[in-house]
């Protein structure tokens, strides 16, 4: 199997400090055109779990980047903490978003089973349970911005990749105890439950963590179309 490279791209928003921005599995660095921090963006336009550490820390070093925050959400989870375990004194900052221990094989085994008879079918479906019950606006933002291009330029191949890099993709709690770490979770996440959490704060009892009500998978997406029932970046008395 041939592998695909990672690629960059600095932009220069008018900060002092950069901030990497990883994305989750069937996703693509345009999920977080919505996101809003003080930071310049790195964003893979080519993107490969696999050798994205080396690729992300050569990227730093032409671009003169001695330190520079990282936002890993879901699988984007592992590789950030997988860079910060090897290049730790390259890390100013870590935000996990969305984030668990580990994946199960028998899950992964049946998405690729999916994924492999009915590609769009299945995206589709996935795309659904990204967001909460109470997200539909976000969804249709969703919709009619990025799906279509999603379904067009997902390469069967690289999901499949990206699963079998799941099937091993594990959190080394050890080598980040001592760096700057937030937890960042949507109390409705349906992909990955916010009780999955409580057992990282178990390993990480010094790191920050915070549950944005009402938010799923992508727990920034509130900030885009605001749902007035909802309270972006509140947190709730679960992790308290």
């Amino acid at each position: 199997m041939i592998l695909q490279k990672s690629e960059f791209r600095l932009i220069d928003r008018g900060y002092k400090e950069s901030i990497v921005l990883i994305p989750g599995w069937a996703f693509d660095y345009r999920i977080f055109n919505s996101l809003n921090l003080d930071f310049n963006y790195i964003v893979p336009v080519k993107f490969s779990p696999y050798g994205f550490i080396d690729d992300i820390s050569d990227f730093l070093i032409s671009n003169k980047l001695s330190r520079v925050s990282i936002f890993g959400w879901s699988m984007g989870a592992f590789i950030a903490a997988g860079f910060a375990s090897k290049y730790p004194e390259k890390v100013q900052e870590i935000i996990f978003v969305s984030a668990k221990e580990r994946y199960e094989k028998e899950s992964i085994a049946r998405i690729k089973n999916y994924i492999k008879k009915n590609k769009n079918g299945y995206l589709y479906k996935f795309y659904i349970e990204c967001f909460s019950k109470k997200e539909e606006k976000m969804f249709d933002w969703f919709r009619k911005n990025l799906l279509k291009s999603y379904y067009e330029n997902m390469e069967l191949n690289l999901l499949l990749e990206g699963l079998d890099y799941l099937l091993v993709a594990r959190i080394d709690y050890e080598t980040l105890k001592d760096l700057k770490i937030k937890f960042i979770h949507g109390n409705e996440d349906r992909i990955v439950p916010v009780e999955e959490v409580l057992k990282i704060k178990n390993s990480l009892p010094d790191a920050e963590y915070e549950i944005i009500e009402c938010a799923g998978h992508l727990p920034w997406i509130l900030d885009v179309i605001p749902t007035p029932a909802c309270h972006y970046n509140e947190s709730c008395n679960l992790l308290k």
